[in-house]
């Protein structure tokens, strides 16, 4: 059984070391493979991750991590409510171990964010950026109906550039919507 539960400061190894492990695997082709395998890529989580939860939160974000019986971490997501005037709230990191795809992992996840965006933010949309070389995840977010608003091109942390899509809900309901029905 996955125990999935609020996101705390206790937690932000184990998100470091999930979101590194999930570039590493999931951004192969994307950023350079010198930056995958190097330190910089936990190393910048772990930063990250030390801003978001400790040093400097934002006023309402909040995620959950998904755990093993024995306490192991499986996968995390995070948001920022009522982010942007026009899309609503981000989504902005969907996470879950290699070993651990394919489990259902990522659809609790999810299940826990947009019930909670539907309770607190229900009127705003939802939204997230999905590089566009990632095609397996940019189906299943289609597949559970967002829709490809915008494109973008960025420049990533190792200097390369890649292109990305905001694909968008009108709002958290119709995700919940979704995933109720796979369930």
């Amino acid at each position: 059984m996955i125990h999935i539960h609020a996101i705390c400061h206790d937690d932000l190894a184990d998100i470091a070391a999930l979101h590194g492990g999930s570039w590493r695997s999931a951004y192969r082709g994307i950023y350079s493979d010198a930056f995958l395998d190097s330190d910089a890529v936990v190393q910048t989580r772990q930063a990250l991750w030390t801003r978001r939860l400790i040093s400097e939160p934002s006023l309402g974000s909040f995620g959950f991590i998904a755990r093993d019986p024995s306490g192991e971490a499986l996968g995390f997501t995070f948001a920022f409510p009522a982010f942007d005037a026009q899309w609503g709230s981000l989504l902005d990191n969907l996470h879950v171990r290699l070993d651990h795809k394919g489990r259902g992992i990522g659809r609790q996840l999810l299940l826990a964010l947009s019930e909670r965006c539907a309770g607190e933010w229900a009127e705003l949309g939802l939204y997230l950026w999905v590089f566009e070389a990632n095609t397996a995840a940019r189906a299943v977010y289609e597949h559970l109906g967002a829709r490809p608003a915008e494109r973008m091109v960025i420049t990533l942390q190792d200097g390369s550039e890649a292109a990305e899509w905001r694909y968008v809900w009108p709002s958290p309901g119709e995700l919940l919507r979704a995933l109720r029905r796979e369930a």
